[in-house]
């Protein structure tokens, strides 16, 4: 076999953006809302979670300039009587790109199967109405998604305890209806806290727990035929581990690196911090080094990828006979900065995180 590759560049770096002025939580929803203006700034939103003492059902917004640095934190004051969650699954659809679907969770007393809409314009929460046959009550640490769609499987119902249900969920958002793929192929154990992401027209489910055995296997599910298949990556590979977190960065984005990238999570000998890729073309793992101090191990975190663009005045000499030459600005097209964000957490001795961190790939 071939030996799995360290990636080191200069490009790749990871910056501290500080601590949050909301508290320390874990198991909250994170995520970027497109503005017409992200030249210098991502609007990000982090919904609910959890610490040693509540659940939280609040909504905050922030801004994360472009170098570095968290800006206008604030508390939003929302309509709508939203329960508070952690753990549950949530994205953005393409055609309501501002407005965050969450689904399920878990709370103090158990799970959740309801489905709400925060419009993000509004600062609304509403209830909606399911359709379909709805995936039972669960905790997600991640789902995949993929334009209107929402892909659940798997997930947790109490304690080391997974669902049983194997199926595939498909939620659109158009028609708040949920569509159930059973599955064939290659057998995959039922599992919580693993990563999922979406590629290709393809499910990539990665580690997990069942029970009290931590994994270190990848699935891909096929959703044209609803096939599963082992994949068996090439030289080395994380370890087994469940709790961590998942972004797939596709190859159209100009990022240095592409593919699915994962970060910490729980493995045996504790908390983790290290970010490694899966290259999805050959199905080779490479271990992600960077330029930066590195974050405190942690499990049950957000993340997501964001995505902003910018345009830099190039001079451009110009010149005619009768006249020096002069320097025109002009424009360049607009260059995309493709960032992972990181929140919070806990560690295994209990202590729950508040801090906020990026890494740089383009």
């Amino acid at each position: 076999m071939a030996a799995s590759r360290v990636m080191n560049s200069s490009r790749m770096e990871l910056l501290n953006l500080g601590p949050s002025p909301i508290g320390t939580r874990c198991g909250s929803l994170l995520h970027p809302i497109e503005v017409a203006d992200q030249s210098t700034l991502t609007n990000m939103f982090l919904i609910g979670g959890a610490n040693s003492s509540e659940t939280m059902s609040d909504v905050v917004s922030f801004q994360i300039e472009r170098e570095g640095g968290c800006l206008n934190w604030e508390k939003r004051e929302c309509t709508g009587d939203f329960p508070g969650r952690y753990e549950a699954a949530s994205f953005v659809p393409s055609s309501h790109p501002s407005d965050i679907f969450v689904f399920g969770g878990g709370y103090e007393e158990g799970t959740y199967n309801d489905l709400w809409k925060l419009s993000t314009r509004e600062s609304r929460w509403e209830e909606l109405e399911q359709k379909g046959p709805t995936p039972s009550e669960r905790t997600l640490y991640s789902v995949a998604h993929h334009g209107d769609c929402l892909y659940v499987w798997g997930g947790g119902r109490g304690q080391t305890d997974p669902v049983r249900d194997t199926h595939v969920y498909i939620f659109d958002a158009n028609s708040l209806t949920w569509e159930m793929t059973p599955s064939k192929g290659e057998l995959i154990q039922p599992r919580q806290g693993h990563a999922m992401v979406y590629s290709e027209g393809n499910l990539l489910v990665h580690a997990g727990m069942q029970e009290d055995t931590l994994l270190d296997d990848l699935f891909q599910f096929d959703l044209a035929t609803s096939e599963w298949r082992e994949i068996r990556s090439i030289g080395l590979r994380p370890e087994a581990r469940a709790a961590h977190s998942a972004v797939l960065v596709p190859s159209s984005s100009g990022a240095q690196i592409t593919g699915m990238i994962i970060f910490g999570g729980l493995a045996i000998a504790g908390a983790l911090n290290d970010f490694w890729c899966l290259h999805t073309k050959s199905w080779v793992w490479e271990r992600i080094e960077y330029l930066g101090k590195p974050p405190a191990p942690r499990l049950d975190h957000s993340m997501c990828l964001c995505t902003s663009s910018s345009s830099v005045l190039d001079l451009t000499e110009s010149s005619c006979e009768d006249s020096p030459p002069t320097h025109s600005p002009i424009a360049s097209p607009l260059q995309k900065h493709i960032s992972v964000v990181v929140f919070g957490g806990m560690d295994t001795t209990g202590t729950v995180l508040k801090d906020v961190f990026l890494l740089k790939l383009s």
